[in-house]
């Protein structure tokens, strides 16, 4: 909806998320204090989405979610549970802006979901994203190209050495040049 129509956090009036009961019993933290609870806080997850277009991995580190900005957007993003199944109530969200309109979107199924399976590009963007938040682990990009379906044959012994390999090992595991 951001993308789509062209406002930002400044121009957000608020925000309701009208959801099956069952999903939003699992988004329980509404006033998030630490990493856990802003991973299923709702309104954690919004405010930063309309900060920032996007929640990453960096989003959930304590002094993220402290953020002035993040935390003023909180109290602007309300639930509305339905008592319904996920297959007969898609997810509502209205964004209410400050001009008086409102957009909406219906979600039946969310991205990531068997129905809506993430695409490989997005599969790879997570994997990296979180290869990048373990620190010492350099090899992202080597249990990739390991990964790769053009290569047949890896075995699964050098798969697990490679991600529990860093730097030039890992690389080299990858690359075959490790003898």
């Amino acid at each position: 909806l951001r993308e789509a129509h062209g406002f930002d956090a400044g121009t957000v009036d608020h925000v309701l998320v009208r959801a099956p009961a069952a999903h939003l019993r699992n988004l329980m933290y509404d006033d998030p204090a630490t990493p856990a609870e802003a991973r299923f806080s709702l309104e954690y997850n919004l405010a930063v989405g309309l900060l920032e277009g996007d929640v990453g991995l960096a989003d959930f580190e304590p002094d993220r979610i402290a953020r002035a900005d993040v935390r003023a957007l909180l109290a602007r993003i309300r639930k509305d549970p339905v008592e319904a199944l996920e297959s007969e109530f898609p997810t509502e969200v209205h964004v209410a802006l400050k001009t008086g309109k409102t957009v909406t979107a219906r979600i039946a199924m969310p991205v990531g979901s068997r129905e809506r399976p993430l695409t490989d590009v997005q599969v790879w963007q997570k994997f990296e994203a979180c290869a990048r938040a373990v620190p010492g682990f350099g090899s992202a990009s080597a249990v990739r190209r390991a990964l790769d379906p053009g290569r047949a044959g890896l075995p699964v012994r050098e798969l697990t050495g490679l991600l529990a390999a860093t730097g030039p090992r890992a690389t080299a595991m990858a690359t075959g040049s490790l003898s």
